[in-house]
Parts: structure tokens; C-alpha cells; sequence
């Protein structure tokens, strides 16, 4: 850019300025090595820019710029300077705002440049000096007395982040923040993630090692505080969701049950009142809470699995699944039955090794206007087939034809009894009256509304074919009442 006399920088409502000449004009004690007429784009003149011995050309224009009520813009002043520099040493190109000696050792100056925010100076002032948060705050307090101040919170750590490996975006952590909170405020969206926990954390161990305050891993991603009454007194509860992995619907459950909310009616509200919307917040891969759990772990101390029962879910049945998924030997079933067992109500001690979902009414074709229901058809351990097809066939009378029990059979010997299944496939002639006093179950399904039926089978007989060997499951060694102690 050239600069000659009378010459504008034609910037929008700027001033513009030309130089004049290298006299110096002595109006102070000390000598003016610098003059500069200064003018607006439409030739107004605000006056001379003079610079004197030992004066910093960067304090000399933005002190013109504030004596003249005039609004340069940092590229516009820098322009200015570069200039200016050709002519007179410049040993910075940000002017000084705010100085002030303090009562340190050694008479020690804090200062404000220019486009620092007088808080963020303070702060690295203090840090450096060892002052306490008092001090700080009045040199911030008679920093704003001079220089504009916009906030009063100190930036503690930026970090740029590429996001989803496409953009680069600044993350800015102020002090008081809680780190885990900014970065999932910044980085996720509510209905989708984009930068994952992995990355999160990796950012916030980071930030964790340069220092950053940080109280805990995870963010607080949904907060709401209810007025319920315990027994007969109002009291204010709090419920927090934390990105941790925990599912809302346990959160939930832990609430309910510390004040006592597991009654059906009063789980049901709580259910239905706020697990919508703490499902628009976090994820939420079940409607039924963990009511019992138990973690396996090996002589070293290392998690090897957790076996949990859901509410709503038969102990045993759970069970049962968790141990064939694991190749768990009886000693650990039995130990794990028996402890949950002796904290929930277990109605049967044998466990349905096979869930069919056969759509009803059997045999018919479904109307656009008739409602989807699902019978369930439950094969229990050591059972014959035949026995429980004759079960499912008596509690879904008014939904099957004549033709069902052979349907069924055939289904089973030509895709379930070849697979060595743990139950019977003898189809040993009877009736539903011999059905054993620990096989009835209540089955309501008929309310059960369903979409698609493409299987018939659910995933719990391919979890039982995967699993391992028994003679390669672990042995236990003793049972806890947090755990089960494992020897691989």
C-alpha cells in the first residue's frame, strides 16, 4: 500500500491519513520525531499524529484514536504502523491500556494490551506473581476503571478440535467451568454425537495435565428438580444424568428407590413422566430398569463380566442366559441364583431356555385395521416340546387354528431340535393338564403390540449356541455381595 500526501485509506466511515513530512514539531519537553496528518476518507481532517523521543508508536495511535473519538480497526492501525515503523523503531504493534505498579518485590508492573481482556491479564499477572484471588480482583476491578471489561471470568485453556474431520473449532474453558460440561455442551448435539467419548476424554485428560480444574470425567447432560412428598412432608428432589454410560432409565430407579417410589402406580408416573424426556438427552437403549446385578472377576481383581437381572424379568431366567453366554460352570449359577434369590422373589427355579414370538392369531392373515398382538411360546429346561406347544396353544386358545400344534412341531423338528437344544423334542402325547405346578405362568401377551415379525425365534438360542464349552468355563472360587470371584 503506498501512503503520500493527502492521501485517504478509503475504509468504510475510517479516517484516513497522510504523511506530511519529517519536521519535528516540539510541543512537550521531549522531541517529536514523528508528524502525521490524519484524515477522514471524505477529507475532513482530525487533526496531527506526532510521535515523541522514547514514545511507542503503537500507544501514540491508539491514544490519537481515543482522543478523537475515532474507530480504527485493528487492520487499519496496523496498516498505520507499518508505516509509521518504516520511520521510528516500533518494539510492539499492540498499544498499552492499563499500567499500574504494584506493592510487589522489585516494584513490579501489571500491565493491559491491546486486545487482551483486562480479566485474562489479571489472571496471568496473579499466577505469575502467587497472588490470591482478592488481589486479582482489584487489580481487575481498577483495570475496568480504565479499560472496557466484558466479562469477569478468566479464560483458563483453549483448544482448537477438529470435529467429525471436517471443521476446526475452538473450545474456550473459563474459569469455574466444568470441563467435561463445556466440551459436551460444544461437541455433541442433542440428537446424534460428533466428537465421541473417546475424543472427550482424550481432550480432557489433556486439559487434566496442563492443570485445567476438573472435578469430574463425565458432563452433566440433564438436570431437573421435582417437588414430591415423602410420607407427609414436601421436599425438593434432584435428578441428574450424567454422560457415564449409565442408562436414564437407572437413574431413574436409583431415585425411585431411595424415596421409596417402587410401587407400581408411583413407578409408573415417574416412568412415564420423565423418561421421554430424559431420552432426548442421552440415549436410551431400555424401558426397564437393573434391579439387581452382580460383576465377575478373577483372583487379580479384573472385571471379567456383570450379570444383571431387569425389572420385570425372572432372576433365574436372566441368569441362566448371562451364565450360557459366558459358559459359566453350575458352581457359578447356583452361587448367583442363590444371591439373587436372597434379595428379589424368585417364582421358579427352572429357566426358560427358549422364547418363541409367534404372531396371533395364528394362521390368519392380519387386516390393515386389526391390531398386532404376539403370543409367546416359553420352553423351559429339560421340557419336552410338545408340552409347552400344548401350553401355548391352551393360553392362546381363542387366537389359534386346528392345524397349530402340528405347525408347531414341525417348525421345531426343522429348526430347533437339530441344534441340540436343552429341552426335549420327544412330543410325548398328553394334554395340558399335565402340565407341572412350576411350569404356569401368568402370560398376558395379548396386549403386546409388534411391527414386523420376521423370526420367529429370538436371539436368546444363538446366544446359547456361541457359548463356550463347558469344560473351559471358570471355576468358582467364593461369592461376595458385590461380586463373584472368578478363577480363569
Amino acid at each position: 500500500m503506498k501512503f503520500a500526501r493527502g492521501l485517504c485509506l478509503a475504509v468504510l466511515a475510517m479516517p484516513c491519513w497522510g504523511r506530511i513530512g519529517d519536521s519535528a514539531v516540539a510541543e512537550t519537553s521531549a522531541k517529536v520525531v514523528f508528524t502525521q496528518s490524519v484524515n477522514l476518507d471524505d477529507g475532513t481532517s482530525m487533526g496531527m499524529l506526532k510521535i515523541h523521543e522514547n514514545e511507542e508508536p503503537a500507544d501514540a495511535v491508539y491514544e490519537f484514536s481515543k482522543e478523537h473519538s475515532m474507530l480504527l480497526l485493528p487492520r487499519n492501525r496496523q496498516a498505520m504502523l507499518n508505516h509509521i515503523c518504516k520511520s521510528v523503531p516500533c518494539l510492539r504493534r499492540e498499544a498499552v491500556l492499563f499500567s499500574i505498579s504494584t506493592l510487589l518485590p522489585n516494584n513490579m508492573t501489571f500491565e493491559i494490551m491491546e486486545g487482551v481482556e483486562p480479566i485474562d491479564a489479571a489472571h496471568r499477572f496473579a499466577l505469575q506473581h502467587k497472588l490470591n484471588v482478592e488481589q486479582r480482583t482489584q487489580l481487575f476491578e481498577e483495570a475496568c476503571k480504565v479499560v472496557p471489561c466484558t466479562r469477569s471470568k478468566p479464560v483458563m485453556w483453549r483448544k482448537q478440535v477438529w470435529v467429525d474431520n471436517t471443521y476446526l473449532r475452538e473450545i474456550v474453558f473459563m474459569e469455574d467451568d466444568e470441563p467435561a460440561d463445556v466440551l459436551y455442551k460444544q461437541l455433541v448435539p442433542r440428537f446424534g454425537h460428533i466428537a465421541d467419548k473417546y475424543v472427550r476424554d482424550q481432550i480432557l485428560e489433556e486439559g487434566k495435565q496442563l492443570g485445567l480444574p476438573m472435578t469430574r470425567p463425565y458432563a452433566l447432560v440433564y438436570e431437573r428438580s421435582l417437588a414430591v412428598y415423602v410420607g407427609d412432608e414436601k421436599t425438593s428432589i434432584t435428578i441428574k444424568l450424567f454422560d457415564n454410560g449409565m442408562e436414564p432409565i437407572d437413574v431413574l430407579w436409583e431415585l425411585g428407590s431411595k424415596y421409596n417410589f417402587e410401587k407400581d402406580f408411583e413407578w409408573s408416573l415417574l416412568q412415564s413422566k420423565l423418561l421421554p424426556e430424559m431420552c432426548t438427552f442421552a440415549p436410551c437403549l431400555r424401558s426397564e430398569p437393573v434391579i439387581w446385578k452382580r460383576i465377575l472377576r478373577n483372583e487379580e481383581g479384573e472385571d471379567l463380566a456383570t450379570v444383571q437381572v431387569l425389572r420385570g424379568e425372572e432372576p433365574i431366567d436372566s441368569i441362566d442366559a448371562a451364565c450360557q453366554s459366558l459358559g459359566a460352570t453350575k458352581d457359578i449359577f447356583d452361587a448367583l441364583l442363590e444371591a439373587a434369590c436372597s434379595e428379589l422373589k424368585c417364582s421358579r427355579n427352572i429357566p426358560i431356555v427358549l422364547q418363541a414370538q409367534i404372531p396371533l392369531p395364528m394362521g390368519e392373515t392380519i387386516k390393515d385395521d386389526q391390531d398386532a398382538v404376539v403370543g409367546l411360546l416359553n420352553v423351559f429346561e429339560n421340557e419336552d416340546a410338545g408340552l409347552a406347544i400344548r401350553r401355548f396353544i391352551q393360553t392362546y386358545k381363542d387366537n389359534v387354528n386346528e392345524s397349530a400344534y402340528d405347525d408347531l412341531k414341525q417348525y421345531f423338528e426343522e429348526n430347533l431340535c437339530n441344534k441340540e437344544p436343552r429341552f426335549k423334542c420327544d412330543f410325548t402325547p398328553g394334554s395340558s393338564s399335565d402340565i407341572p405346578e412350576v411350569f404356569e405362568e401368568v402370560m398376558d401377551a395379548s396386549e403386546k403390540t409388534i411391527e414386523v415379525f420376521e423370526e420367529l425365534i429370538t436371539a436368546s438360542e444363538e446366544e446359547i449356541m456361541l457359548s463356550a464349552p463347558a469344560d473351559e468355563a471358570p471355576a468358582l472360587l467364593s461369592a461376595k455381595s458385590d461380586d463373584i470371584l472368578v478363577e480363569e
